[in-house]
């Protein structure tokens, strides 16, 4: 059934009618229902949706919770009878149970086609044997049913007497019990969450713009915040405005709406000020001077709620007294509204503070004071008027509502004040304010600043005093050629070359003067009570509530047992007998193990000191207090657990998911409205298409220029795109000179939406290309060829693009002079610097980057470049070595708390251009020969920026650029350093890099981090081996692998105490874990398996690279898979893994070949087998990768350069659109793409290069490997667990080998994901670990199970 009553709200509810029936002889406020024999509550057809709510479908909306047209009903002491439809009558059935407070009798009428029943008459029959029937004689209702009622008590013999019961009814309706009390309040939050968090900002906005809006547009945009629009363009609530309020956070939007359309006046509203609910808002423009009214009505679930403020701009004094006023008197009739207070007596009291306070304003007092709300907006038997003698009840909510009209200024204007708020009356105590928010004066009141203070301020504003060169971080100004600048590579005349040779000493005293104004103005603003911050300090705790009190637990928390309350984002965990909540984001993950008969559920907290990287600066109130790190439950009732496990881990990942998309969405903003340009035609830019495109088919629009900003416009929609010019931060023109298109880009201040994204960039383009051109199908083109043709075709497109570009640039004149005019602040449009422009890599791709006077940009392909100049504090030039062709170049801004911007591989040909650069434009620059890891770097900044600059400052990275060979010396030794410690610091931050709560499995009750100091570091591999094989051996000799806490010669990480084992020998429940890795690739590709196996104490890792590839040696060739699979069994007898079923056996693509042969060999020793992205092979012709991999790695068999062999690996091993996307555990954003990229450059780093006999020796075993069906039947059934894992987009060994295997090996489990690669482990590392950390468990239960078996 899709309606659902609530059957026991309905009974106590109607149970309340009748009992004060029943003692309407006792009490005045029911004394209209005194000796009446029944109660007739009739409903027609439905009411118009700006009908006010009528007093029937309150009373039909309050009982059953829904309004039910064309029903009747008729209330007796004893009895209650129902005359409605079939269709009516199947829902009210519910509410005939056997607990309803009287009998319920439904009479259903049959529809038009069937046959007609006994329903009606039997209802007037009941209705006419009553002496005296009570019933709302003032409301009319039409319909059908309403007619045939008329009809039939006309003919009536008997008729019984009608009095009006609308007293009663009021007072039952206006106290409110918990339920309506809980809808009153959300409406109220909602109410005051829209005016605060809304109208008051967008108010601020368009007083402080002087924006062109009406009231009616102010209004709509108001009411827009709960949605706009139908069907396919339908938007919902902005969350940007609703998210400010917890208590909103899981309401029926549906519910919600306005009481009222909100009501705007102004001293230009051409009618006046008007102080009534029914007022609207006109179509004048609203006046940035003098008194504003804002009433704003909203209600949830049909309960009303009301708000009103008065903001009043360059108040005199008069007016700001009587704001202040309206306040005291609020505060003072709160004290009076009590239970049991006369409704007149408390417009008395108002009347009487006003004549002892300010007597002259008594007659310009409102005659109401306010009502009683709640369904009905407002009940007009409870209103506080000087003749109302109602008495107000406790519980009763009050629209309080204070005002003066008709008062005159100094000028001899008219104006109005209001001040309204939602109390509730609760008892004795004085009544409480629902709603709240902007009611002092601070908030109200708007001063303008006299015409005097502005005169200073002006100038300076306009002072940046140098647009090119000194200080101004600009390139060469407009007026300025390139020409005018010396470039290495233009220089042929000795005089050139003489020139060249001083310019490195003249940057070097340039840059010497830079670098000592950075340290001087930066002690200058970081200094105490300079103002200057790290942009960190302010972060601080955050506290989390879940209830109120004790009393608002939810029920089942009396039961004493875990529970998950998703509306309170709580989890509440039984400790020593009491319900103790617990909110999700004190929460870091959970985990769920099974151990014999009974789940251990174990809930892990947030707390300080765990893992370093991302959330080892998380601040708490008390650092210093003792925290609990972790409960641990165990039950019998595993699938209890198994739902409470998946319910803590949705809720986790919803509010995660929830902050994420608040964060990314908080600096996008809502523009003004566009004032469009009357009395002409805009001026207009036809036939240009837009970046970021809209939704439909590609068409080109057009561009227009109005009042306020430019609108581009759609052709085939109504689809456009409004840009104010006050959020237009640069205006660039881009000829199509050497280019393709012809381009208006407009970079904005603050990101807005289009469509469904965000947008920090807009562009207007034309194509420049003569491809529409090339076949105009003339007879001078068909009959002419040769020379003479192709000059005047190539005339003509120089003639072509020279039109386009005068028409954008004349354009975008048009555009920087409408927005100088609009924001007075002067915009000029920016026009790159092709001569000045050099190649680089700031995102995936290698693009031209072009200067202009104020910016780096690249406009020509999305994703766009635009960095002001203006805003870089220092860049770094790293990987300056002599021999390498390429170098990067790191921008750092003035907003430490942003990202420095990378810049790769820029050829080293450009090296001197770039200097020469970054010196014209006055920014220091320095060099390096190694990357820095910018993270910590910055991170250490901002603790304390202030210390940094008293240090020196920038002078770690080398201090000026193209100083003595002596400094470059001496730097290049604490640089080299610090290069170490990134190194080092790289394994702690892709710990803390993984998401905290992502893997479910986690168990470990401390953080991990991999920390190797200077002198482990700097062993070679042969002492490391040795070390670790004296380490293995003290560790055997103790009966322990990896547990013992004595000294240690290796490198190992933090761990929890070890856990005892289920078995009866006391070793280990999981065994050690083997990893082989695929052909050509070193074993640092097991890094993120590493980070997460060695955090869990029960698996030791052996991971390791095969012969001819990373620090293993490359033995003469060919190779056999037969023969790795022997080595493999060579190092596991050395390390003494050779016990029987102690090991879990991953290998990867040419791993996977070579652990098959493995399992041939020892399967004994194997508890679980995982074979990733692998072959069984065949003849070599049938092991041949796809044409992709295969010429892939052909042409890599030739590639030395690192920087050109990247690309073409991970273009191989990973999918596009993956690697396209951003990274999900990357703090700086960066791509996955980026991410990997720098990840193959350290492994390259770290390990030796391979040499052609190993990769062709790889290789050829690779083509030559072969495992029989025969023997892939023998591993499936002699092992515990086999797994079969591979992606859908493999470029490198097909997935149909894995389907091949699954085939042979029926006891297999076959795993196949959907957009992945040939790099499983590393593209999906959190899904594949906890994939095989499955496989391991389900090995160890099958081992467990049947122990005879293996």
């Amino acid at each position: 059934m899709s309606v659902q009553l609530n059957v026991p709200l309905f009974n106590s509810r109607l149970g309340s009618v009748i009992d004060s029936w029943k003692g309407a002889a006792d009490n005045e406020d029911y004394s209209s229902l005194k000796d009446v024999d029944a109660i007739l509550l009739s409903a027609g057809d439905p009411a118009g949706e700006d009908e006010p709510t009528r007093k029937g479908t309150a009373l039909q909306t309050w009982l059953l919770g829904y309004e039910f047209p064309s029903t009747f009903m008729l209330f007796q002491k004893d009895k209650v009878v129902i005359l409605c439809s079939t269709s009516k009558a199947k829902i009210l059935t519910q509410a005939t149970g056997p607990n309803s407070h009287v009998p319920i009798e439904i009479l259903a009428q049959g529809r038009a086609k069937d046959p007609p029943t006994d329903a009606f008459p039997r209802f007037l029959e009941a209705y006419c044997s009553h002496q005296r029937v009570a019933t709302l004689t003032k409301e009319s209702y039409t319909g059908k049913l309403i007619d045939d009622w008329k009809t039939a008590i006309a003919a009536a013999e008997k008729k019984p007497e009608v009095v009006d019961f609308s007293p009663a009814l009021s007072s039952v309706l206006a106290v409110k019990d918990d339920e309506e009390l809980k809808c009153v309040k959300t409406s109220a939050t909602l109410t005051s969450t829209l005016m605060v968090h809304y109208v008051a900002n967008r108010l601020e906005s368009i007083l402080d713009r002087e924006t062109k809006i009406t009231h009616e547009q102010f209004a709509s945009q108001i009411e827009s915040r709960l949605g706009y629009g139908e069907g396919d363009d339908a938007k919902g609530p902005d969350t940007k405005v609703w998210n400010h309020s917890k208590a909103l956070s899981d309401i029926d939007w549906s519910s919600a709406e306005f009481s009222y359309s909100p009501i705007i006046h102004s001293s230009s509203t051409s009618t006046g000020y008007d102080l009534r609910p029914s007022s609207e808002s006109s179509t004048d423009p609203m006046a940035h001077k003098g008194v504003l009214l804002v009433a704003l009505g909203m209600r949830y679930k049909g309960y009303n709620t009301n708000l009103s403020r008065s903001f009043i701009v360059d108040p005199s004094k008069e007016q700001e007294a009587l704001s202040v006023l309206l306040s005291t008197l609020q505060a003072e009739l709160l004290k009076i509204l009590v239970d049991g207070v006369m409704a007149r007596d408390v417009y008395q009291h108002a009347v009487n503070f006003l004549k002892e306070k300010k007597p002259e304003v008594e007659k310009n007092f409102v005659k109401s004071v306010g009502h009683v709300m709640g369904l009905e907006f407002r009940d007009n038997l409870y209103t506080l008027t000087a003749k109302t003698t109602r008495r107000l009840r406790k519980d009763m909510v009050v629209n309080l509502a204070l005002g003066f009209s008709d008062l005159e200024d100094e000028a001899g204007r008219k104006y109005a004040l209001q001040l309204a708020d939602t109390v509730r009356i609760v008892g004795a105590e004085p009544a409480v304010c629902l709603t709240s928010g902007v009611k002092s004066t601070n908030e109200t009141l708007f001063f303008l600043s006299s015409e005097e203070d502005l005169k200073p301020t002006k100038p300076a504003k306009k002072t940046p005093a140098t647009k090119a060169g000194t200080n101004g971080h600009m390139s060469p100004s407009k007026n300025k050629t390139a020409g005018g600048k010396v470039l290495r590579n233009k220089t042929r005349s000795a005089a050139q070359e003489e020139l060249v040779q001083t310019t490195t000493a003249r940057i070097s005293d340039h840059q010497r003067e830079l670098h000592a104004r950075l340290v001087t103005d930066g002690l200058a603003k970081y200094s105490e009570g300079a103002g200057g911050s790290g942009g960190k300090e302010g972060k601080g705790w955050k506290r989390f509530q879940s209830y109120k009190g004790e009393a608002a637990l939810p029920r089942e928390a009396e039961s004493l047992r875990i529970y998950v309350d998703r509306k309170a984002q709580t989890i509440i965990l039984p400790v020593h007998g009491y319900a103790v909540p617990f909110h999700i984001n004190t929460i870091k993950n959970v985990s769920k193990n099974d151990e014999g008969d009974f789940t251990y559920l174990r809930v892990n907290f947030q707390t300080p000191g765990q893992l370093a990287g991302k959330k080892e600066d998380t601040p708490f109130e008390d650092p210093d207090a003792t925290f609990i790190r972790s409960i641990t439950y165990r039950s019998a009732d595993g699938h209890r657990f198994d739902t409470i496990f998946k319910q803590i881990t949705e809720l986790k990942k919803e509010v995660n998911k929830r902050e994420q998309q608040k964060k990314e969405m908080a600096d996008v903003i809502e523009q003004d409205v566009l004032v469009e340009v009357k009395g002409r035609r805009p001026h207009r830019l036809p036939e240009v298409f837009v970046r970021p495109a809209l939704d439909g088919k590609r068409l080109p629009g057009e561009v227009e220029i109005h009042q306020n900003g430019l609108r581009y416009q759609s052709p085939i929609s109504t689809q456009k795109i409004d840009i104010l010019f006050s959020n237009v931060k640069h205006l660039f023109f881009q000829p199509c000179d050497h280019e393709l298109l012809v381009i208006l880009h407009v970079h904005l201040k603050a990101p807005i939406m289009i469509g469904k994204k965000k947008a920090h960039d807009v562009q207007f383009y034309r194509e420049a290309s003569d491809v529409q051109f090339d076949e105009t199908g003339n007879r001078k083109r068909k009959y002419r060829y040769g020379d003479e043709d192709e000059i005047e075709l190539e005339q003509q497109e120089r003639k072509r693009r020279q039109l386009l570009n005068r028409e954008f640039k004349a354009f975008a004149e048009k555009v920087a002079e409408a927005s100088t005019q609009s924001t007075g602040d002067t915009l000029e449009p920016d026009i790159p610097f092709r001569e000045l422009s050099f190649e680089g890599v700031p995102f995936r791709t290698n693009v031209r980057l072009q200067p202009t006077t104020e910016c780096l940009v690249y406009l020509s392909d999305p994703p766009f470049l635009v960095v002001t100049l203006g805003e870089i504090e220092i860049a770094s030039l790293e990987r300056v070595q002599f021999g390498l062709k390429q170098f990067d170049m790191v921008l750092i801004f003035k907003d430490f708390t942003k990202t420095p911007l990378h810049i790769n591989s820029i050829p080293s040909a450009q090296l001197d251009d770039v200097k020469n650069w970054l010196d014209s434009v006055d920014i220091p620059l320095a060099e390096g020969p190694v990357n820095l890891n910018w993270g910590p770097i910055m991170k250490t900044i901002n603790e304390d920026p202030y210390d940094f600059f008293h240090q020196g400052g920038w002078t770690f990275l080398g201090g000026a650029a193209g100083g003595d060979e002596s400094d470059a010396e001496e730097e290049s030794d604490d640089e080299s350093e610090f290069e170490a410690e990134s190194e080092a610091s790289y394994s702690s931050e892709g710990s803390a890099a993984a998401s905290a709560y992502a893997d479910s499995n986690a168990s470990e009750d401390e953080g991990s981090g991999s920390e190797f100091d200077d002198e482990e570091s700097s062993n070679d591999w042969d002492e490391l081996e040795r070390k670790a094989a004296k380490s293995d051996k003290k560790a055997v000799e103790k009966g322990t692998t990896q547990d013992s806490d004595d000294d240690s010669d290796r490198p190992k990480k933090k761990k929890s105490a070890p856990k005892t084992s289920a078995k009866s020998n006391g070793k280990s429940s999981n065994g050690a874990k083997a990893k082989g890795r695929r052909m050509n690739s070193n074993s640092f590709s097991w890094w993120p398996q590493v980070e997460h196996f060695t955090s869990k104490p029960e698996y030791s890792i052996l991971v390791f690279d095969n012969r001819g590839v990373g620090n293993s040696g490359t033995p003469r060739g060919p190779y056999s898979t037969s023969g790795m699979a022997e080595d493999a069994i060579v190092l596991l007898d050395y390390v003494e893994w050779a016990e029987k079923r102690s090991i879990h056996v991953v290998g990867v693509s040419l791993g996977g070949m070579i652990a098959q042969e493995l399992a041939t060999r020892v399967p004994e020793r194997i508890i679980s087998l995982t074979l990733a992205v692998t072959t069984p092979g065949g003849r070599p012709w049938s092991n041949f990768p796809p044409w992709k991999g295969f010429t892939t790695l052909s042409k890599l068999l030739t590639i030395t350069d690192p920087e050109v062999k990247i690309p073409m690996i991970l273009d191989m091993v990973f999918t596009r659109d993956w690697l396209d996307l951003q990274s999900e555990d990357d703090e700086q954003g960066r791509t996955n793409h980026e991410v990997m990229t720098i990840d193959y450059r350290r492994r390259i780093d770290l390990s030796r290069p391979q040499t052609l006999v190993g990769t062709v020796s790889q290789m050829i075993a690779g083509l030559s490997h072969h495992v029989t069906t025969n023997r892939l039947s023998k591993i499936s059934a002699s092992i515990p667990k086999v797994l079969i894992v591979t992606g859908d987009n493999d470029n490198l060994v097909l997935p149909t080998n894995s389907v091949i295997l699954k085939n042979a090996m029926s006891e297999a489990e076959l795993v196949q994901w959907e957009k992945c690669g040939h790099g499983v482990h590393m593209q999906y590392p959190k899904r594949f670990n906890a994939l095989v950390e499955r496989v391991f468990e389900e090995g160890q239960q099958n081992l467990e199970a049947t122990p005879e078996k293996w």
